[in-house]
């Protein structure tokens, strides 16, 4: 059952969370860093409400690329040929964002950063700026029906959602007849689908900043790690220009949960380097719904999927680049 807590409690949240994994790691010979409980974090006044959010199953950890890889996921390892360029020094595709939306007490993260803000911008970069926004809840209750998960389950696997939003593609928000999570049964193939994704390393600067300049946003997971006023994603931690200050948790070896988000921007002038993310916890929290990572923090990436738009003359409208 999903709770409210103020800040002070947030010690006791984790706890429990730290807890369950155990639990779940006890009699299995399973390394700890490859089991993970995805959180989908909300913000609510000055509280952080903590959404407990599923196990990633049939996680793969690949030593070499320091990179998680869902098991569904490895057919989608290639690299985009697109991110072999050379990027510009900054970039953005904030001007094809939606309003800054706000999940609530849902563990739905991935619906948003995914539909909400990755579909939106691939789609306003496809079809013109009057492209609708997504529903975050479309992905996210059909991946529960999908995956036989009780009604408002929190969490989903990043990877899956994608391929939903591929195959199946997704309606627009204010066309979804279901506002909240529930379970959907609709099997209908939307028009709007998204045209390919594909892995990026999550330590490669280059690849994540490629993939931004070619009009690609980038869904991520990050962890997410305790401390005594909250957590790595409480504002507090959270410098005056929106940088996540990681250097306060740069001791920490387990993750205490996991957060997906979505990259629209990056800045080499930014913290000495830094991408710009979209949260989905409403404008009141960091700076006006936005943080910004910084290049040499990368580590605390957990997986990362490039969302691309068809390629120019197989759209209708071909976008200008965001710059």
């Amino acid at each position: 059952m999903l709770a409210n807590y103020n800040e002070q409690k947030q010690e006791f949240s984790i706890g429990v969370m730290k807890k369950i994994i155990n639990q779940r790691l006890k009699g299995k010979k399973m390394n700890r860093t490859i089991l993970f409980f995805v959180f989908g974090f909300s913000l609510l006044g000055e509280g952080m409400a903590h959404s407990a959010a599923t196990v990633l199953p049939r996680v793969g950890y690949d030593v070499l690329q320091h990179d998680f890889i869902p098991g569904v996921g490895n057919k989608h390892r290639k690299q985009n040929a697109l991110l072999n360029s050379n990027p510009p020094s900054s970039f953005t595709l904030e001007k094809y964002l939606p309003p800054i939306g706000n999940q609530g007490d849902v563990g739905s993260c991935v619906g948003w950063a995914s539909a909400y803000y990755g579909l939106t911008i691939v789609k306003r970069i496809e079809n013109g700026p009057t492209a609708p926004a997504f529903s975050p809840w479309s992905v996210f209750n059909r991946y529960g029906h999908i995956y036989n998960k009780p009604p408002c389950s929190p969490g989903a696997e990043i990877d899956h959602c994608l391929e939903i939003l591929k195959s199946k593609g997704c309606p627009a928000e204010k066309d979804y007849k279901i506002p909240y999570c529930a379970i959907d049964k609709n099997k209908t193939k939307y028009k709007d689908r998204l045209y390919s994704f594909s892995r990026v390393q999550t330590r490669s600067v280059i690849q994540i900043k490629s993939s931004i300049a070619a009009n690609s946003p980038v869904v991520m997971v990050i962890k997410i790690f305790g401390g005594g006023l909250g957590n790595s994603m409480n504002s507090k931690f959270l410098d005056s220009n929106g940088i996540i200050k990681m250097d306060f948790f740069k001791d920490k070896k387990y993750a205490d949960g996991l957060h997906a988000m979505c990259i629209v921007g990056y800045d080499d002038a930014v913290g000495g380097g830094a991408f710009k993310i979209v949260n989905s916890w409403g404008k009141d929290w960091g700076k006006d719904g936005f943080c910004w990572l910084r290049y040499s923090d990368l580590n605390v990436l957990v997986s990362a999927h490039s969302m691309q738009p068809k390629p120019e003359g197989k759209t209708k409208k071909p976008a200008r680049s965001a710059k």
